[in-house]
C-alpha cells in the first residue's frame, strides 16, 4: 500500500496545507506530517473521512488495484454499454471506474472517449460537457508528457468546446495549439462562430495559401524521392501536377521557376531533351514575374488574403540559379535538391 504518497498527492493537488488538513480531519497536524511520511497510517473511521473528504474510494486512497485485465473488462464494458446506446450503464460504469481509479490517466482517457460517443448518439450536452472535464483532468494526469501529445490534447479540448458552440474557449485553446499557423484554419472557424466573418474570410485565405507553399515542398520532395530510386518519369508526372496546381496563384511564379527548372532536370534524365528545353524556357519566362508580386493573393475569387509578403529571392539571385542550371542541364548532375529545396523554403517570408 502507499497510503503515504497518496494522502500527500491529494493534499497538494487541492492545494491545502498540512495544517488545513488537519483541521479537517481532527487530527494534529504532527499526526499529518507522520502519515505522510509513512511513519504510522490513519485508522479505520480517518481512513474512511479522508476518502471521503478528498472524493476517492478507501481502495483508491489505499492504492489497491485490480488485476490489469479485470480494469481493462470494466473499460471494455463501459464502451460496450456506449456503443448499444445503454447511456445509464455507460456512465455508471465511467463514474465508478473514475472514483475507484481517479489517478489513472488511461481511465481518464477512455471514459472521455465513452462521454464522447454518448454526446455523438444522443446530442445531450451534459455528455460532452463530462467529456470535456475528463480531457482537462488529463493535463494534470499526464503533466510533463511529449509536446507533441500535449499539442494534441489541446486540439481535442478545443474540438469539444466547438462542439458546444463555445466559441471562446474553442478559441482559446485552438491558439495555444497554434504552432507556426498550423490552426489558423480553426481559429477562422471559431471566427465564424462568434459572427466575425470578414475576419475569418482573410485568415483562412491565409490558411490556404500557406497549406499550398508547404504542399509544393512535399510534392517536390517526393518527386525527388522518385528521382532517387531510378524513376524520374514518375518524378516528371509529380511535377507536372505541381506546376498546374499552382498556377491559379498569383505568389508562385518564383515558386513555380523553381519547379519548372526541376522539370527540365528531369525529362533531361529521362533523355527527352527537346521536352527539358521547353521546361527551362518555361522558368526563364518566370524571372521577371516573380519579382512583381508583393502580396499573397490568388486568382480564386473566393480566396482573400491581406497578409503582406515580400518575395526574398532577388532578380540577381534568379538569375544565377537559372544560370548554374542551365550549365547542369546538359551536364550529368541536375540542380541539387539542398539548393532548390532552400530556395523554395525561403522564398516567401512576412516583411
Amino acid at each position: 500500500m502507499n497510503i503515504s504518497d497518496n494522502i500527500r498527492r491529494l493534499r497538494r493537488e487541492r492545494a491545502l496545507t498540512q495544517e488545513a488538513l488537519a483541521e479537517a480531519m481532527g487530527v494534529s497536524c504532527a499526526a499529518v506530517s507522520k502519515w505522510e511520511k509513512g511513519q504510522c497510517a490513519p485508522d479505520l473511521s480517518t481512513l474512511t473521512s479522508l476518502a471521503d473528504y478528498f472524493e476517492v474510494s478507501v481502495d483508491a486512497l489505499l492504492d489497491h488495484r485490480l488485476e490489469g485485465d479485470s480494469l481493462e473488462r470494466q473499460l471494455k464494458a463501459a464502451e460496450a454499454a456506449a456503443d448499444r446506446l445503454d447511456a445509464a450503464q455507460a456512465s455508471a460504469q465511467c463514474q465508478r471506474l473514475l472514483r475507484f481509479y481517479p489517478n489513472e490517466a488511461e481511465v481518464a482517457q477512455r471514459c472521455a472517449e465513452v462521454y464522447y460517443q454518448l454526446f455523438v448518439q444522443t446530442g445531450e450536452k451534459s455528455w460532452m460537457e463530462d467529456c470535456i472535464a475528463q480531457t482537462n483532468r488529463l493535463f494534470l494526469l499526464k503533466k510533463g508528457e511529449p509536446e507533441p501529445e500535449r499539442l494534441r490534447r489541446l486540439r481535442s479540448l478545443a474540438n469539444q468546446y466547438e462542439l458546444l458552440d463555445q466559441w471562446d474557449k474553442a478559441k482559446e485553446f485552438f491558439e495555444q495549439a497554434n504552432v507556426n499557423g498550423m490552426e489558423d484554419g480553426n481559429l477562422a472557424r471559431c471566427l465564424l462562430g462568434q459572427g466575425r466573418a470578414e475576419e475569418a474570410v482573410s485568415m483562412v485565405s491565409d490558411a490556404i495559401l500557406e497549406d499550398i507553399l508547404h504542399l509544393s515542398v512535399h510534392v517536390n520532395t517526393l518527386a525527388e524521392t522518385w528521382r532517387e530510386m531510378g524513376k524520374p518519369e514518375t518524378a516528371c508526372l509529380a511535377l507536372e501536377w505541381l506546376n498546374a496546381a499552382l498556377e491559379g496563384v498569383d505568389y508562385a511564379p518564383a515558386l513555380r521557376m523553381i519547379y519548372y527548372v526541376q522539370l527540365s532536370a528531369m525529362r533531361d534524365r529521362c533523355g527527352d531533351r527537346e521536352k527539358a528545353l521547353a521546361e527551362f524556357a518555361k522558368a526563364e519566362a518566370l524571372v521577371d514575374a516573380a519579382e512583381q508580386v508583393q502580396q499573397i493573393r490568388s486568382k480564386a475569387p473566393f480566396l482573400q488574403s491581406k497578409k503582406p509578403w515580400k518575395l526574398v529571392m532577388t532578380t540577381e539571385k534568379r538569375k544565377e540559379f537559372l544560370e548554374t542550371c542551365r550549365a547542369a542541364l546538359s551536364g550529368e548532375n541536375p540542380p541539387k535538391r539542398s539548393m532548390t529545396f532552400a530556395l523554395t523554403k525561403n522564398l516567401n517570408k512576412e516583411e
